[in-house]
């Protein structure tokens, strides 16, 4: 690797949540201690795709004189949107996150509160799959599109799963619209996730995002075409669960015993960051 600079960018699980030192046991770091000379982490907690995109290209005209060091790394998060807007009384960017949905028990600050009521509005009245996949796909596009026209070395991989592999639950959102989804896959919403697993488990092999996604290929809401202008050789996680940082990490045995798929949803140990950055050394080196 002839460059020097690692510069990074995604969600929680590329910021390091839940670790008790991040900036030092985060595999961005990892990663940058064996490959590289400096990193720059530009990941946050309850980070989305849109903001993804948007920091990174900020970052990057922030710094054209650095552009020919750098190695771009972006870990993007489930394709659940997280819509931002800009607030021009608090002057900064306000995010609507599925994970704000919680009881009043749970419930600290005023902040919390309205953080929690603006995402309850947006997840169950105005939330789609279809557009949650477009968000996606659009995101992707453009930063692909900006590094690659501006000759900037990357790749990119997908933090987790579109939906729980575990449960096939989607992120965030109402039992209305859970319902609503798991007819258009041909599920009986009246059956429990319980009932499901006892019938039929899962292994690691039996879940696909890819079905999903090709739902809505079928249903002529994204183009049979799509591939054809997204560098999958770069990006082979996009649609493949398999490629993700959460397939590389399920089956880890934690010290109480229990694997990471075992208590999903949660944030990676230490241990997981660290097979995570042998993994992704290892797809780096062979690009």
């Amino acid at each position: 690797m002839d460059k020097t600079l690692l510069v990074t960018n995604g969600c929680s699980w590329v910021y390091g949540d839940k670790l008790k030192k991040p900036e030092e046991q985060n595999f961005t770091k990892l990663l940058g201690n064996s490959m590289f000379k400096q990193t720059c982490n530009l990941a946050v907690k309850k980070g989305s795709n849109s903001r993804i995109s948007r920091t990174t290209i900020h970052w990057l005209l922030e710094n054209k004189d650095r552009w020919d060091d750098i190695f771009m790394l972006i870990g993007w998060t489930g394709a659940v949107d997280r819509p931002e807007f800009y607030s021009p009384f608090q002057k900064q960017w306000i995010p609507i996150n599925n994970w704000n949905i919680k009881g009043d028990e749970y419930i600290k600050t005023e902040e919390e509160r309205q953080d929690r009521d603006m995402a309850e509005a947006y997840y169950s009245l105005h939330w789609s799959e279809l557009a949650s996949f477009w968000d996606y796909y659009s995101n992707v596009l453009l930063l692909q599109n900006f590094l690659k026209s501006n000759n900037i070395d990357y790749y990119f991989f997908r933090s987790f799963a579109f939906e729980d592999p575990y449960t096939r639950q989607h992120y965030g959102y109402n039992s209305v619209v859970q319902a609503g989804l798991d007819v258009l896959k041909g599920l009986n919403p009246l059956v429990t996730n319980s009932e499901v697993q006892a019938r039929t488990p899962m292994t690691k092999h039996q879940y696909s995002d890819e079905d999903i996604w090709n739902t809505h290929i079928r249903q002529e809401g994204i183009p049979k075409n799509w591939a054809d202008v997204i560098d999958l050789e770069l990006f082979p996680s996009f649609i493949n669960y398999n490629k993700t940082f959460q397939y590389h990490i399920q089956d880890n045995k934690r010290s109480d015993g229990l694997t990471f798929r075992e208590i999903y949803p949660t944030h990676p140990n230490k241990d997981e960051h660290r097979i995570w950055a042998k993994q992704l050394q290892k797809e780096i080196e062979e690009l």
